[in-house]
């Protein structure tokens, strides 16, 4: 079974401890805006399911996760496993035995609103 790999570059507004924050005329903080690059791949080692990803910086709320029934509307639910991603190179042996029908994912809090959460990057195993 060969290694499963998705990429994508999000173009956000976001407000995070990571972002870089311009600051305004008056001297508060204002939002940060540009692009962040993420990769993930999910890959059999030993006979388990491990996630590799990367991005370019690490926002505040961004969590691989691992579903088993599809991806559900809201990607904050229905998550078998999951793992907050707090390095730009990051690897996540999940414990799952390696197969087929895994939905993986990489989301986002998305800062529109509390608790919003966006699919940034996601396929089957």
């Amino acid at each position: 079974m060969s290694n499963q790999v998705e990429e994508k570059v999000l173009n956000k507004v976001a407000e995070s401890a990571n972002a870089v924050a311009a600051k305004s005329g008056n001297g508060t903080a204002g939002k940060a805006e540009g692009n962040i690059k993420f990769t993930m791949e999910a890959y059999e080692f030993q006979g388990k399911l491990h996630i590799r990803t990367t991005s370019s910086k690490v926002p505040l709320k961004l969590y691989a996760q691992i579903y088993l029934n599809g991806f559900p509307s809201n990607p904050n639910t229905g998550y078998t496993k999951d793992h907050q991603i707090k390095k730009s190179h990051d690897v996540w042996n999940t414990g799952l035995d390696w197969g087929m029908g895994y939905g993986c994912a990489l989301i986002i809090d998305t800062y529109d609103s509390p608790y919003t959460y966006e699919y940034v990057c996601k396929y089957t195993t």
